[in-house]
């Protein structure tokens, strides 16, 4: 074996952690200039208009992309194209529409019966 001093070894040691810091640094640097441009950033945006659970685990979603209007299902394992329509499909702006109330005898509708009856009275 070689007679080293404690000062060559301390000294390599430290440039060998200053290289790994460096290059630590320089990955992180590259990351976040990819992610501020995107994966694909010329070619289309890709945003998700609505989002409806339907369970704990499972979803449907409006997404627009390149100019199209998706809807799909989403679970943990896999996502489903349920619907594919070229330009972006708005929502109707329309008012909603008032449906009457059932309703039973004296004019009264069902749901304020159910309230009456589920309501405490002081």
């Amino acid at each position: 074996m070689t007679n080293t001093s404690l000062a060559v070894v301390l000294l390599r040691l430290v440039l060998a952690v200053a290289v790994v810091i460096g290059l630590l640094l320089l990955t992180a640097r590259l990351t976040r200039r990819v992610g501020e441009r995107g994966a694909g950033s010329g070619r289309g945006v890709i945003t998700v208009a609505a989002r409806q659970p339907l369970s704990r685990t499972a979803s449907i979603a409006v997404v627009h992309a390149a100019g199209r209007t998706l809807v799909v299902g989403i679970t943990d394992t896999q996502v489903t194209l349920l619907s594919d329509q070229v330009g972006i499909v708005e929502p109707p702006t329309s008012e909603p529409v008032n449906l009457p109330g059932r309703t039973l005898s004296g004019g009264r509708s069902m749901l304020n019966t159910l309230r009456d009856r589920t309501i405490r009275k002081p």
